[in-house]
């Protein structure tokens, strides 16, 4: 297995799927500029589809971060005993029902939660009861089809905000007061 620092390489749950990926699998884990990097899923190659995701844990400082993948329920329930409360947790599968489990919100107990999912999506992610879940946990959640690309800068020392919306901070002219002016 080539280092796991190095760019340009792609790991994925169905590495066969995706012409020169590697397979990621619980247990990889790898440290850059004192940031954690570790796989929690899957644990072996048994699984295929959504429940085959790479699921990601990221660890700064008192940071912790988690990106899901598209796993469900299933996963969800086999990784409780191995995860802890997050900063950030991004949604599976863009925030469909599959995934976000009552159990799971209240074991990773995020500040925020993302989620990733397009405009106008046809899926209509995220899923209504997946925010009612989240909103009753007190859980803020951010949304890349309202908001844009976001991003978090977590242990910022500066001024800075520590969330930018895109969308919101950084607009086209013309979605302005007035709009577009020649």
């Amino acid at each position: 297995m080539r280092d796991l620092r190095e760019p340009g390489l792609l790991l994925s749950g169905e590495p066969d799927r995706t012409v020169g990926a590697a397979p990621c699998q619980a247990g990889q884990s790898w440290t850059l500029d004192g940031v954690t990097f570790r796989f929690l899923w899957p644990r072996d190659q048994a699984w295929q589809g959504n429940d085959a995701s790479c699921v990601l844990w990221v660890e700064a400082g008192p940071h912790r971060v988690l990106l899901t993948g598209d796993i469900t329920h299933q996963v969800e329930y086999r990784l409780l005993g191995q995860v802890a409360p997050v900063t950030v947790l991004v949604l599976s599968h863009h925030g469909s029902d599959t995934g976000t489990s009552r159990a799971w919100v209240s074991r990773l107990q995020p500040r925020w939660a993302v989620a990733s999912a397009g405009y106008g999506n046809r899926f209509g992610h995220p899923a209504p009861a997946v925010l009612e879940r989240l909103e009753a946990a007190g859980v803020t959640v951010l949304r890349t089809d309202r908001a844009g690309m976001i991003e978090f800068q977590l242990g910022a020392t500066d001024n800075a905000a520590p969330i930018t919306r895109w969308r919101d901070d950084h607009g086209r002219p013309w979605h302005g007061p007035g709009g577009w002016r020649w």
